[in-house]
């Protein structure tokens, strides 16, 4: 297991579920984490925590160019390294079914869920080159491997493009040392169930998945020896597979 102390990440839709739980993690394992979130309040509540000092809050929408050049600013003012880069930023909205949804929802969640992929990366990889090493951890989903109605045909599109685009990275970026790895969880207990069109019940919400199980799985990826990689990993609530 390689270590990760002293090491830097950025950590993308940080300010709740599975990107605060991975934020937290990498803290833990001794790394500097810029963690990324739209709003202020739920960030600073990531932040705060027990870390000395190894989280530095940042507010940024990853779906816009300007907020993602003013993150890769601070990371050059940081030093300008990225050993680590977790693309977990996702959005869904209630209004799924394409009988209903707007073209401004649609149009967010493809700006957030894939268009905030490239924004986010390609920056890292301009600072993972040169030292030939890096390593990219993409927050997809199991409706980015198969249609789901429940999770809605906009975020499924946006979300088979997430896990293309972490494959992708893979066969490109290879030969500069740099790995990829998707992370494709089912049924997740975060903010985002509250806007499912019918509420989650909480003992549903106590048998799905956490975002503990997912942050582990990145601090797999992460630790892994540099000559070893994971392209995808599928994560499913033990008692239900198929979510």
């Amino acid at each position: 297991m390689a270590s990760l102390e002293g090491k830097t990440a950025i950590v993308t839709g940080a300010g709740s579920g599975i990107g605060r739980a991975t934020a937290r993690a990498l803290a833990d394992a001794g790394m500097k984490v810029l963690a990324v979130s739209r709003t202020e309040k739920s960030l600073l509540e990531t932040t705060d925590y027990a870390t000395s000092g190894k989280l530095i809050a940042h507010t940024a929408d990853v779906g816009k160019d300007e907020d993602a050049k003013s993150l890769y600013d601070l990371v050059d003012r940081e030093g300008g390294v990225v050993d680590l880069l977790v693309n977990n930023a996702g959005i869904n909205v209630a209004k799924r079914r394409l009988e209903e949804v707007s073209a401004q929802d649609f149009r967010a969640m493809v700006e957030t869920n894939l268009v905030g992929l490239f924004l986010m990366t390609a920056p890292a990889l301009e600072r993972m080159r040169p030292r030939k090493k890096g390593t990219i951890v993409t927050i997809s989903s199991i409706a980015g491997l198969r249609p789901s109605v429940l999770a809605g045909m906009g975020y499924c599109a946006s979300k088979s493009g997430a896990t293309f685009f972490g494959q992708g990275l893979q066969l490109e970026e290879a030969e500069h040392g740099i790995r990829s790895t998707v992370i494709c969880p089912g049924e997740v207990n975060t903010g985002i169930l509250d806007k499912r069109p019918a509420p989650v019940p909480e003992e549903l919400r106590a048998v799905m998945l956490q975002p503990e199980d997912v942050a582990s799985a990145v601090l797999f990826a992460a630790t892994l020896h540099p000559r070893a990689t994971v392209p995808m990993i599928v994560m499913t609530p033990s008692n239900n597979p198929f979510v």
